[in-house]
């Protein structure tokens, strides 16, 4: 269902609000073709590194209820860093201290309602669509019992503004397809 678009231009880039909504922003197409082919590589090169945590030992308990996998966490290169904030700078909050973080969400991995409250914001680049048999999708919580459920699309963000509560489907544990997102996170100040 999409709620409204717009067009904007950043690093060369077109990119459309998908979704807009009081408290999240859903961006297709928001990493420029240099940017993919460099988060690809980074991405494949680290996973035969020994640089990744684990929601089963860095997470509180109550962001692993109901979910039996793991997701693994590195960050990003300075230089990768740098290409990915110069594509979405135009289309996050203004924050002076971001962290972004490579996540591989592996099967029966997912997190729990949760709302980020340390954060001034947090947002999530989808490497990769999900189907939704396979589990993955983002859910949040509009208003009091009022749910909203997207499923993600290559290449797209969704922005978290104000610490909606959210969560993730745990991926299905026959899933085909890998779940890697980009998780931004803006300290408070």
């Amino acid at each position: 269902m999409r709620e409204g678009s717009a067009q904007g231009e950043a690093a060369g880039l077109t990119t459309t609000i998908f979704f807009r909504r009081k408290y999240m922003e859903i961006f297709q197409q928001v990493l420029s073709q240099k940017t993919l082919d460099e988060v690809t590589t980074e991405l494949n090169d680290k996973i035969y590194e020994q640089c990744w945590r684990s929601s089963q030992l860095t997470w509180d308990s109550e962001l692993l209820i109901g979910n039996m996998g793991s997701v693994s966490m590195t960050k990003l290169s300075d230089t990768t860093y740098d290409l990915v904030m110069n594509d979405i700078a135009s289309k996050i909050p203004k924050a002076d201290d971001l962290i972004l973080q490579y996540f591989v969400w592996h099967p029966g991995a997912g997190i729990a309602m949760h709302n980020d409250e340390n954060y001034a914001f947090g947002g999530t680049i989808y490497l990769t669509s999900i189907e939704v048999n396979y589990g993955g999708f983002f859910i949040w919580e509009e208003s009091t019992d009022d749910y909203r459920i997207y499923v993600p699309e290559f290449n797209s963000m969704v922005i978290n503004k104000e610490q909606k509560r959210h969560m993730v489907v745990p991926v299905s544990l026959d899933s085909k397809i890998k779940r890697y997102t980009i998780q931004i996170f803006a300290a408070k100040s």
